[in-house]
């Protein structure tokens, strides 16, 4: 191919991709609105389109007559979020039978297929899945040694439903899944509806190679245009205690402290981001706060830390709103961590998108289809 020139490959099963890990001679991808894993084969810069796998229909199809689905037929799957551990691809789906209906969501799924280590290829073991919270949307990485055990956990944030405004989901939670028994546990779960605490979703889950955790609980308030919610500050190994030592989850409120809050914030994109550096007192928390980043160095320990920069992009640029973020950086190979890519943000642009869009037909402002195909 001629230097200057770009060539332009079709992958007709991906139309959304929330995610990409390469493996060997593959690049593995998720797309969401096909609710499918997505091959993309790479040897000799081939880059074609190399298999797919739908869920739930492949999996269902490995798992032979004799073990139940691993979802309902007739349902919305979606492909949410994709990582890498080890020789493993960890897939994460929800499933919901209309995203915005009050008691639609299903519990969501997280598969596990095993990466051949020479070529990439990907294979499923029947039953290698687990069921964790429903409309879950991001996989968080940790493996640590704590009271003489090993654990290799993937922490999932479950928003507990649909995003509403003015309150919560009583479903929300943060499951934490084992994977060396591929068992998922949940370590704190939302107030019940009416009562005066913890009255948030789980929306995001940071974890730096220390074990410094930040937690981001919040949801819309009545106007469909602010956000109340808190960043909690813990540790790795208290939620491995409380797991452990508690039949019951517990309260987020209980066990952690607020170190960010807001009651009535602009914007739709909430997100976290930990950026592990050198030397370790050099990490950095960002924490996408609808219409403003604010960066802390070092990661704050209290609400009397103040973020050491704010950036306002979308006012900067004479923009409304921050509608996706992605990190460029890479951290030091001896401080690296299970993640094999950069960490996607697409699920919470999701969340964006859709609570925009709530604020916009609440309003009467959100055009048809003929409108927007008219200017």
């Amino acid at each position: 191919m001629p230097k200057g020139d770009l060539d332009t490959m079709a992958w007709p099963a991906l139309n959304y991709l929330y995610g990409a890990v390469p493996a060997g001679n593959y690049l593995h991808t998720i797309d969401y609105a096909g609710g499918a894993i997505v091959t993309v084969a790479m040897a000799g810069n081939a880059f074609a389109e190399a298999g797919t796998m739908p869920f739930p229909a492949y999996f269902n199809a490995s798992e032979g007559p004799d073990r139940p689905p691993l979802a309902p037929a007739g349902q919305q799957h979606n492909g949410v979020a994709l990582l890498k551990v080890g020789n493993s691809l960890l897939a994460l789906f929800t499933s919901v039978d209309e995203p915005w209906g009050a008691a639609a969501y299903q519990a969501s799924t997280l598969v596990r297929l095993r990466i051949e280590p020479t070529t990439g290829a990907l294979s499923y073991t029947a039953g290698d899945y687990v069921k964790v919270g429903k409309n879950a949307l991001a996989l968080e990485p940790f493996a640590f040694t704590f009271n003489n055990g090993d654990y290799n956990n993937i922490y999932v944030p479950c928003i507990g439903g649909p995003q509403h405004f003015g309150r919560h989901n009583p479903d929300s939670r943060l499951d934490i899944v084992d994977l060396s028994t591929m068992t998922a546990r949940t370590v704190f779960q939302a107030g019940p509806a009416g009562s005066t605490s913890d009255q948030l979703d789980f929306r995001d889950i940071v974890i730096g190679n220390r074990g410094d955790t930040y937690i981001l609980a919040g949801r819309y308030n009545e106007d469909y245009a602010t956000f109340r919610g808190r960043v909690y500050k813990t540790t790795a190994a208290v939620l491995q205690l409380q797991v452990n030592s508690s039949p019951a989850p517990a309260l987020l409120s209980q066990l952690t402290e607020a170190v960010d809050e807001m009651a009535a914030a602009p914007g739709f994109l909430w997100a976290l981001l930990y950026e592990n550096a050198l030397p370790v007192n050099n990490d950095r928390l960002w924490f996408v706060r609808g219409n403003q980043i604010d960066i802390y160095n070092p990661p704050p320990a209290s609400l009397k830390d103040a973020p050491c920069r704010t950036l306002r992009p979308a006012a900067d640029l004479g923009f409304a709103n921050i509608n996706s973020v992605t990190p460029l950086w890479q951290p030091p190979l001896i401080r690296s961590t299970q993640h094999q890519a950069s960490r996607s943000l697409a699920a919470q642009a999701r969340l964006a998108w859709q609570a925009r869009a709530a604020a916009l037909k609440a309003r009467g402002e959100l055009r048809t289809d003929a409108e927007n195909k008219s200017v």
